[in-house]
């Protein structure tokens, strides 16, 4: 069973990675900004290599999405 949860993120975050076992870790983003009423907070846990595979691949995308969006017209 997948489970897909929307999340939106204004603001910098703080990140935190913890050791949760052998090869598990927790990464915890949460938004910084004091004047937030609800302020986006979440976590997400699993093996290292997968989540370090998922966010790069993601901070690819999002380093060349000017080009992407131009490539790609909605």
């Amino acid at each position: 069973m997948s489970q897909r949860t929307i999340l939106e993120i204004h603001h910098k975050c703080e990140i935190i990675i913890e050791t949760i076992g052998p090869d598990n870790v927790r990464v915890r983003i949460t938004e910084t900004n004091p004047e937030l009423l609800n302020p986006t907070d979440f976590e997400i846990e699993g093996s290292p290599a997968h989540i370090w595979e998922a966010f790069t691949s993601a901070a690819i995308v999002l380093a060349n999405i000017e080009e992407i969006s131009r490539s790609n017209p909605s």
